[in-house]
């Protein structure tokens, strides 16, 4: 099920589409893209768009979007900025914390330059419980291998299956 969605946000709107997985699961985690210099909730070849498909079939939820200012979302588009988009982000994250009855667990997912904004999100979040770097555009000085629960790596594995495949790529 997709549910188009509208953030109001400082004077400007975020477009958004939540894709809920029908998938029984006891917490469905919900996976949050977030996009690049010029991405979009639709991104290159629809990729996102295949991407939340798949995310739904395997029982995870993910929140699309586009930045205030910036593609369906209305306003000019030289007033965006990193720490716009940062704050564009935190603001989706608490929109979906006030969606769901149980805050629901929350991987934030950056692509290319958007990892940025992952990694600058992750310090102000108090309940991200993954970061995914999908070809970030910076080098990581070092990497670090968090513990996780069996669920948890049942949840990377697939995400990994997701990301690997080419079924939302062609």
């Amino acid at each position: 099920m997709i549910v188009p969605t509208q953030i109001d946000v400082q004077g400007g709107s975020i477009v958004a589409m939540l894709h809920i997985s029908t998938a029984p699961l006891q917490r469905n985690p919900i996976i949050v893209m977030c996009y690049g210099y010029n991405g979009t909730m639709c991104e290159v070849h629809r990729m996102s768009v295949k991407m939340a498909r798949q995310c739904e079939s395997f029982g995870l939820h993910m929140f699309r979007f586009d930045y205030r200012d910036h593609a369906h979302s209305i306003g000019d588009t030289t007033s965006i900025t990193m720490q716009r988009k940062i704050d564009d982000v935190l603001s989706v994250v608490e929109f979906i914390n006030c969606c769901f009855r149980d805050k629901p667990p929350i991987y934030l997912v950056g692509f290319s330059d958007g990892a940025r904004i992952v990694a600058e999100v992750s310090n102000f979040v108090n309940n991200p419980l993954g970061l995914i770097y999908w070809n970030p555009v910076f080098s990581m000085a070092r990497q670090t291998t968090p513990k996780h629960s069996e669920k948890d790596k049942s949840i990377i594995r697939d995400l990994k299956k997701i990301l690997l495949s080419k079924n939302y790529m062609a």
